[in-house]
């Protein structure tokens, strides 16, 4: 067990807290970078909240395109490949304060794409929330059963591609994890302000917000608490995948 550690270093211009101690050996990047705060003994812990999905991790075959599976929450490894990796997608957020809907471009890093795919045609994301807010930053969910928000993850990590060394743009979708996109699993975040763009190139892009974007700058803004939690819950209640071809 690690003992509790408070570090600050610079990062884009901006400063960076990490903090990692306590139970769960959990380890947290505050305020100026979207992170995963689950780590290996966390995510093996980590179990199914919802009542359909299986207790035990799930064989990763590739869901049903029309998700008309159940809900699975964990899962034995990464996915294989369940795209076209030469079609395009989109991913409608149906939510609680409005659609954000997003294309997904394979081209910008395949894996990722893929594997957002594979968990919102598992149902993996319905009814979870933006779980972390911050005005001009970021809006972060995809933790349908961590505890606290923020902590879970699907039983696996995988290994994504760079984002922009450009910066990314306002809209964009990106996978959040541990400081580097080796450490992918579920988690992602929609780039809602300056912030946002001005991150490292450490979180693997997949998309860009095509309507709603409004709504996104919308949730970004509501009241929150501790962790950077909005006071009442902003929920995607479903994620549905189109392929446009």
């Amino acid at each position: 067990m690690l003992a509790a550690v408070v570090g600050a270093v610079a990062l884009g211009g901006l400063a960076v807290l990490a903090f990692s101690g306590g139970d769960d050996d959990e380890e947290r990047v505050a305020a100026e970078a979207p992170a995963t705060t689950v780590d290996d003994a966390a995510a093996a812990a980590t179990t199914a909240t919802t009542a359909d999905a299986p207790a035990d991790p799930a064989d990763p075959g590739c869901p049903p395109a029309d998700a008309s599976g159940p809900p699975v929450l964990q899962f034995a490894e990464a996915p294989p490949v369940c795209i076209d990796e030469t079609a395009t997608y989109e991913a409608r957020f149906v939510t609680t304060e409005g659609d954000i809907v997003i294309e997904l471009d394979p081209a910008l890093d395949p894996v990722s794409v893929n594997n957002f795919v594979f968990l919102a045609r598992n149902n993996y994301y319905d009814g979870t929330t933006f779980h972390r807010v911050i005005d001009g930053f970021v809006i972060q969910g995809g933790d349908p059963n961590g505890d606290p928000p923020g902590t879970g993850g699907p039983g696996y990590d995988f290994t994504g591609g760079f984002g922009p060394e450009t910066g990314y743009e306002l809209g964009a979708l990106a996978m959040a994890n541990r400081g580097d996109p080796s450490s992918n699993g579920a988690q992602f975040f929609i780039i809602t302000g300056p912030q946002g763009q001005a991150l490292p190139p450490l979180y693997s892009p997949m998309g860009i917000v095509t309507e709603g974007l409004d709504i996104a700058t919308a949730i970004q803004s509501v009241p929150t608490g501790d962790r950077d939690q909005p006071v009442d819950d902003v929920v995607v209640t479903d994620l549905v995948i189109t392929e446009l071809g």
